[in-house]
């Protein structure tokens, strides 16, 4: 089977390009490998290795600056904000930080299109004022509406102090590195004809400047582009895989002398489809496991196989579902440290320091903190006497106590030990951090847990570095955000060959990759297109004035990726979550009822569910032999006098009366934060009655 890489190579070869002279673009870094090992193939002898961008490498060095996240610029944009505000009317960066991140998003998509800031910003600032009944037009206008108008008539001037300072410093954030990139580009356009010629390729939802730029390149006649799309959707004008591409063949001048370079005519073969419904995420993994098992034992090659994950979130129940037969398995995805055990047992620790009151600590968030394993992991012993402590004693609050009261409880003296300051806050965790390390050292088999240690101590420095030079931190909830904010940005690396074995990815590392057998997982409505969710202040009708993407753009993209795996594949298997009372369940995406209705003869469609086999041991009836202690302990009862509760109880459940009364196996103690009908009656007929029944 033809993959789009091998013949994007075999077309240059035809063509008479020096493969090792080309520079070549592709939408990711895993491409890139996917390429070289391509271009080995068509090759008799050795070359050195092409130079090989991926979109957002190509742009960093066009525009010859470093990219960093919106989270680390984040307190550079504060500091750009004071800049333009004066102390009196600044938020402080506890408050800023509450909408600093989406306005960063904002910038990044108006950067991305090209978007004229002074007419945008002019335009939302004039809507703003115009919107909830005229406020413009109020007198006098409160000290609230004064504040909001103020906000959004300044936006520009933030915009223009943190671009000039991004700027002046080499460091940018993305959205601005595609600006600065298309600038260059466009002054620069003459001697690009001079220079080795670009390839670009397997791209398909291009933002304005990427447009622009791409252009530029073709138009200097140094450049060309492939695209990865098949006929069927080009052909088909209303079909949603090929909206971008039937766009750029329309409005750019460059294909109105030139082809569109389409490679694929695939669609239309022959393909087995199968959907399957099954109940909730572990049944969907339970699923994969059992058709990765079957391609296993039909010999067929996993290396062209490849699980697709819509809803990465699956990555770990997946792994544990997959058969041990498989020997090569490479996970293309990192996993994010806020999807593992180890980030939600932090998270729990912050959340009880940050919801602690002058009380203490409410016991439910120590709880959550005590349950986790690694709590046991450090002081099991502590851990069971605190729960116990708490239950006995009906503690809702827990009073805080030094940390250094009993150098024998060190870990529960420290959970609570109260927490008045940031660096207080960073300290707690980091002393937790370096504890739980030390134990993870002495047992065997924690590489994982280490791994996500090392990830989560380094985003613990990585605060306490931006609370030393922010000294207006003081708040501990913006310690809370920053922590939940950083933790998706550190992966942990799976180690695994690239090129062998069976391959798990997400559906954004799929792009321009081929495989005979695709199983993907979570094919949902909701999940797969992700729908209408968004976070940003640009309302819809602006982002449609000015061009910018809209939710329909998004679901375009979704299509795009979801058909261009079908493409060439010979066998999909789609599993959808069929569970109604679920996030994201009940209801297949919409893909999967486009493939059953669009008529295609050549695509053999099935349909299935899958439900857990659920077997049942029958069991003897259970029976209880009425010995000596049984009678003695009636005798004992019955001197005190049955209650009416026991002796319904005798009546109707026999087994709990023999338990409860006669064993006097008491149920679990939990603690009351409100006073139960039965220990209310306990407490007044105690102290008052002489014909109190004991039990």
């Amino acid at each position: 089977m033809n993959t789009f890489l091998q013949d994007v190579i075999s077309s240059l070869q035809i063509q008479g390009y020096n493969l090792s002279k080309l520079t070549y673009v592709v939408p990711s870094r895993r491409v890139a490998t996917f390429l070289n090992k391509t271009i080995a193939a068509f090759l008799k002898q050795p070359i050195f290795e092409p130079i090989v961008y991926s979109v957002e490498d190509f742009i960093s060095h066009t525009a010859q600056v470093e990219i960093a996240s919106d989270v680390d610029l984040l307190f550079d944009f504060y500091n750009s904000y004071l800049k333009v505000e004066d102390n009196n009317t600044a938020d402080s960066l506890d408050d800023f930080i509450t909408w600093a991140p989406t306005i960063l998003k904002d910038f990044n998509e108006i950067d991305r299109f090209l978007v004229p800031p002074s007419d945008f910003f002019n335009y939302l600032g004039n809507l703003k004022e115009l919107e909830q009944g005229h406020w413009s037009i109020l007198e006098p206008k409160t000290e609230m509406i004064e504040k909001y108008l103020h906000f959004w008539k300044r936006l520009e001037l933030y915009y223009s102090q943190f671009t000039k300072d991004c700027t002046t410093n080499g460091i940018v954030y993305q959205g601005l590195a595609y600006r600065l990139a298309f600038a260059k580009a466009e002054n620069q356009s003459t001697q690009y004809s001079k220079k080795e010629p670009i390839i670009f390729l397997g791209l398909n939802a291009l933002n304005k400047a990427e447009e622009e730029i791409i252009k530029i390149f073709l138009e200097s006649d140094n450049a060309k582009i492939f695209y990865d799309s098949d006929l069927y959707f080009q052909e088909n004008e209303y079909h949603e895989a090929g909206r971008f591409i039937r766009r750029y063949k329309n409005n750019w001048d460059y294909f109105k002398q030139h082809k569109l370079s389409i490679s694929s005519n695939n669609f239309n073969s022959s393909k087995n489809i199968n959907i399957i419904g099954t109940s909730g995420p572990i049944g969907m993994c339970q699923v994969a496991g059992k058709l990765i098992k079957k391609l296993d034992i039909a010999s067929l090659n996993l290396d062209k196989t490849a699980i697709v994950l819509a809803d990465e979130a699956l990555l770990l129940p997946l792994l544990s579902a997959i058969p041990e037969s498989v020997k090569h398995l490479n996970i293309t995805m990192g996993l994010t440290l806020d999807k593992t055990p180890l980030a939600s047992f932090f998270n729990h620790l912050i959340k009880l320091k940050v919801e602690a009151t002058d009380q203490g600590f409410y016991y439910k968030n120590m709880i959550a903190v005590l349950e986790s394993h690694f709590s046991t992991l450090l002081d099991n012993t502590g851990v069971k006497e605190l729960i116990n402590n708490i239950n006995k004693e009906n503690l809702v609050h827990l009073p805080y106590v030094s940390h250094d009261q009993d150098s024998e409880n060190v870990y529960i003296n420290l959970l609570r030990s109260q927490t008045t300051t940031t660096t207080n806050l960073i300290n707690y965790l980091s002393n937790i951090s370096d504890a739980l390390q030390a134990k993870l050292i002495e047992n065997e088999n924690k590489r994982l847990e280490l791994e996500q240690l090392l990830g989560i101590h380094s985003v613990i420095e990585q605060i306490r570095s931006i609370i030393v030079v922010q000294s207006g931190i003081t708040d501990l909830r913006t310690i809370q955000y920053l922590f939940k904010q950083f933790l998706p940005q550190k992966k942990l690396d799976f180690i695994g060959e690239p090129v062998k074995g069976l391959q798990v990815m997400g559906l954004l590392e799929t792009r321009a990759l081929d495989y005979d057998n695709v199983i993907m997982l979570s094919v949902n409505e909701g999940v797969l297109p992700a729908g209408k969710s968004t976070a940003s202040y640009i309302p819809h009708d602006m982002k449609i004035k000015f061009s910018l993407p809209t939710y329909t753009d998004k679901d375009s993209v979704y299509a795009y990726h979801f058909y261009r795996l079908l493409q060439r594949c010979e066998n999909a298997n789609f599993i959808y979550n069929s569970e109604t009372n679920s996030l994201g369940g009940g209801e297949k995406s919409r893909f999967l009822m486009q493939l059953e209705t669009s008529g295609l003869t050549n695509h053999t469609i099935s349909h299935s569910l899958y439900a857990n086999k659920i077997t049942t041991e029958k069991t003897d009836t259970l029976s209880v032999n009425k010995d000596k202690y049984y009678f003695d302990r009636l005798d004992q009862i019955a001197s005190s006098g049955f209650s009416p509760s026991s002796i319904t109880s005798y009546i109707y459940n026999p087994i709990d009366f023999y338990r409860s009364k006669i064993l006097r196996i008491n149920d679990i103690e939990e603690v009351e934060e409100d006073m139960a009908a039965n220990t209310m009656g306990q407490w007044f007929i105690k102290p008052l009655s002489p014909y109190t029944y004991h039990m």
